[in-house]
């Protein structure tokens, strides 16, 4: 069987702007769609959940475009996968999302992958990374279960 990557990136915004929210969420999925069909390109199967889930929150009322909301989704897909590469742009640390989703992977034994936006791996995510992110997290992470409940 062959790898398949769970390319994860940060999405949203906590602008107080809801056209700045927008903008970003917009301005990411466009650089995670880029990086993604680059990874395709050189014959790897790819998953990511934002290429998927972008245009579906369109269509949601924004109250619901929460990690609480799509991670369950996305943990539905990542036990399928044999790695994960987090796209390492602006902040992607200070998102509480991909927090969980290293953590998922921690403890799946999942290896996780910082990537740049050409696809090079610029260093692995390891469990003692992971608690070091949660030391600094900002938003008071909680460990949660598969359901991405808290």
């Amino acid at each position: 069987m062959s790898d398949i990557i769970y390319l994860a990136t940060v999405y949203s915004s906590h602008s107080k702007w809801r056209i700045v929210r927008w903008w970003v969420r917009r301005k990411r999925f466009k650089a995670i769609n880029k990086t993604a069909a680059m990874l395709m390109k050189a014959g790897n199967v790819v998953f990511s959940p934002i290429s998927h889930s972008h245009p579906i929150s369109q269509e949601l009322p924004e109250h619901l475009n929460t990690y609480q909301f799509w991670l369950p989704q996305d943990f539905a897909i990542l036990k399928h996968c044999t790695k994960m590469y987090i796209l390492g742009t602006d902040n992607w640390i200070g998102s509480i999302g991909v927090l969980k989703e290293i953590g998922y992977c921690c403890r799946h034994n999942i290896p996780v992958y910082v990537i740049d936006g050409d696809g090079e791996i610029r260093y692995p995510i390891r469990a003692k990374h992971y608690l070091h992110f949660l030391k600094g997290d900002k938003y008071g992470y909680r460990e949660c279960d598969e359901t991405g409940s808290d």
